[in-house]
């Protein structure tokens, strides 16, 4: 398992896509997974969005309802922010990500606990 600290902006949206989205049914474990995602790839968009050129830039990400095939949308993004694939999270978007993650009304987030992993698997599995 890898430390948070030790992932790149790409590494955690992709290990949250994995983790959080069934993508054999093409859906969400639970609609605030996915929500959490759209909040941290905004995170992860104002990191970046400056890095190669001056100026406001559109979001890329202008509803969650993008999200709910998650894929398309997250390699069309790391097109648009090929650092964010290089770049270790900072240390203000680790504190960040864990407080969104354990923000109230949020469902637990899988993301390090391997036995929850697999327990959320076989009941993903069994619907």
């Amino acid at each position: 398992m890898s430390d948070l600290g030790d992932m790149t902006y790409e590494e955690t949206v992709l290990r949250m896509v994995r983790l959080m989205f069934v993508a054999h049914q093409k859906r969400w474990v639970e609609t605030s997974l996915r929500n959490l995602l759209g909040d941290w790839l905004r995170r992860v968009e104002e990191r970046f969005a400056g890095v190669n050129g001056v100026g406001n830039k559109p979001s890329l990400l202008q509803n969650f309802s993008s999200l709910d095939d998650p894929l398309p949308f997250v390699e069309t993004f790391f097109a648009k922010y090929p650092l964010a694939a290089e770049q270790l999270l900072a240390a203000d978007d680790r504190v960040y990500f864990l407080a969104i993650s354990q923000r109230p009304g949020q469902k637990p987030v899988p993301f390090w606990m391997r036995a929850l992993k697999y327990g959320l698997r076989r009941y993903v599995d069994s619907k």
